[in-house]
């Protein structure tokens, strides 16, 4: 939680020039906007001089429940301040979405809450059922992408990621999509 600033927390990560960065965005975000994402892209570019781009950020309202990627793979080309020879960055972006593949419990839940899995924040308390629903979540969303996972620290996590996230389609390549623009691609 990068506090009232930027809520992911992303921006202290890329002034440390850490090159995995794994970002889970549970915000409030039912339109697909990436508003906490946009903002923390935005302030790193204008205040780093470090743009962030993604390949693709697939998901959307009409995709909740019925095909939305769990996660994003983007670049953080660090090179661009740092010189040429320096390393770029990757960061794996996870989005609270429903798939269509998530277990019983969770879709029985999301059929009683509209809301979720984008509940306001400013709600810190849940009952059980929503506290394990968001949880379990949370657990398939890792494990869709880790899919296949070589090793055990972020750089293998960052790669099996990069292998079970969709590819590009048309219309969302970086830069083509409201999203994609709005997150500095």
């Amino acid at each position: 939680d990068g506090g009232h600033y930027e809520n992911l927390g992303l921006w202290e990560m890329v002034a440390r020039r850490c090159r995995f960065i794994v970002v889970s965005d549970a915000g409030c975000d039912p339109e697909y906007r990436f508003d906490d994402l946009s903002n923390a892209v935005r302030r790193i570019r204008l205040d780093l001089g470090i743009p962030i781009q993604f390949r693709s950020l697939p998901m959307t309202r009409d995709g909740q429940g019925h095909g939305n990627p769990h996660a994003a793979i983007g670049v953080i080309r660090y090179s661009v301040v740092d010189g040429a020879g320096a390393p770029d960055g990757t960061i794996l972006y996870l989005k609270a979405t429903l798939s269509g593949d998530e277990t019983v419990d969770v879709w029985n839940f999301a059929r009683t809450d509209p809301a979720f899995p984008h509940d306001s924040t400013s709600d810190q308390f849940f009952d059980e059922a929503h506290f394990e629903s968001y949880r379990t979540l949370g657990f398939h969303t890792v494990l869709s992408v880790a899919h296949g996972i070589e090793g055990a620290d972020i750089e293998a996590l960052c790669k099996a990621a990069a292998r079970n996230v969709p590819p590009v389609t048309a219309g969302h390549a970086a830069g083509s999509s409201p999203q994609a623009a709005a997150a500095g691609g």
